[in-house]
């Protein structure tokens, strides 16, 4: 490529400056850290589907060590709504601590978290409406490209790979005509068959499957357009076409023995749940996903630390981490098929599957649910 004389004098000068401003100015700066440990951190959900839900209580460690979760027990909570009603909490394991199996928020009421910590010490929530529902009006399957970055078995070297697959985009709304506000979880379902024994008479086939969160693949676990009366092109998932790339995603590439790959048939059954949020859940998943999406490059803000709902009556300055969060849960089950000769995308809407286990076989009989 050939350049004028002008525009290598101006690189020249640009260059130069550039040097100059990072040698000249160079000076080491120590930040001063607070380092806090044994601060509270609380985890908790509750939706409109039947219970029990669990609160889970544990402590952070000193800062700069390795992540361990330190379980608070003993400790006795309870849930108030608007109506000054209660509900007891019972520890179920260490700092586990579930609601009545009968329990099930209801979208419009207002839920309170309350704790008494064995050492007298009391924390509360701020209280949390409970929205209604996100309502799925469509479903939309688009064929892409999606770009990995996979690390190389050999070391740490990073390899770019595009892969050929489905997005999946929801447009949802709300009946009251409120910001269709959601987060949403992603599982998928793939099944294969594997041979079991090939000997004389009829072969045996084991009928298996896995189940996969999803979430991680994208840029947020959150509805990423907002608007209202209807949310619209909001992707929730991301499914490779080839059967030899769902190990970018997770899922096995090889059977029993190391050897044989796994031929991943062709139904794609998608299990999303979308979690109705309200203005703080909101502000609190937003943020976490921006911290998510830094990828610790020059200019990336300061992380700063997640804001939750949780604080210490009469004590602004107690730190208390986590959130206590009141949502509606909708659930909704498609079948992905493609025809990657007319890039058409068919989907259809199947009876909810989220009760299956991760992973399972049945030898010589195809399950009830099989597609």
């Amino acid at each position: 490529m050939i350049m004028s004389l002008q525009r290598i004098i101006r690189i020249f000068l640009g260059t130069g400056f550039f040097l100059f401003l990072f040698q000249g100015c160079e000076e080491r700066y120590d930040p001063d850290i607070k380092k806090r440990d044994n601060l509270l951190v609380v985890e908790g959900l509750i939706t409109n589907e039947q219970g029990p839900y669990t609160v889970r209580l544990s402590k952070t460690g000193p800062f700069g060590s390795p992540y361990r979760r330190t379980p608070v027990s003993n400790a006795r909570l309870h849930i108030v709504d608007q109506d000054s009603q209660k509900i007891v909490l019972a520890e179920n394991g260490p700092g586990n601590y579930t609601t009545p199996g009968e329990f099930r928020g209801e979208p419009g009421s207002v839920y309170t978290l309350q704790i008494e910590t064995d050492d007298g010490m009391t924390y509360r929530s701020t209280p949390q409406m409970l929205p209604g529902p996100v309502m799925v009006d469509s479903v939309i399957g688009k064929i892409d490209t999606r770009r990995f970055y996979i690390q190389s078995q050999l070391g740490d070297e990073l390899h770019r790979r595009d892969i050929d697959g489905v997005y999946v985009l929801l447009n949802v709304s709300r009946d009251d005509g409120q910001y269709p506000k959601f987060r949403f979880q992603s599982n998928l379902l793939l099944q294969y068959v594997w041979l079991v024994n090939a000997g004389a008479g009829a072969p045996i086939y084991d009928y298996c499957w896995y189940v996969r969160r999803l979430a991680d693949f994208l840029d947020s676990d959150m509805g990423s357009n907002l608007s209202k009366p209807q949310s619209t092109g909001n992707p929730v998932a991301f499914i490779p076409l080839n059967s030899s790339d769902m190990r970018h995603i997770g899922f096995p590439a090889f059977g029993r023995d190391d050897t044989t790959r796994i031929v991943y048939s062709a139904p794609r059954i998608l299990m999303h749940s979308l979690y109705t949020l309200n203005d703080d859940a909101y502000a609190f998943h937003l943020e976490r996903n921006k911290q998510l999406r830094d990828d610790g490059s020059f200019f990336d803000p300061i992380a700063p630390q997640l804001t939750g709902n949780i604080y210490q009556p009469g004590n602004d300055k107690t730190i208390v981490l986590g959130f206590f969060e009141a949502s509606a849960v909708s659930d909704i089950t498609l079948n992905i098929r493609v025809r990657e000769s007319e890039d058409l995308v068919f989907i259809d809407t199947l009876d909810h599957m989220g009760d299956l286990p991760g992973y399972g076989c049945l030898l010589d009989e195809q399950p009830d649910w099989w597609i």
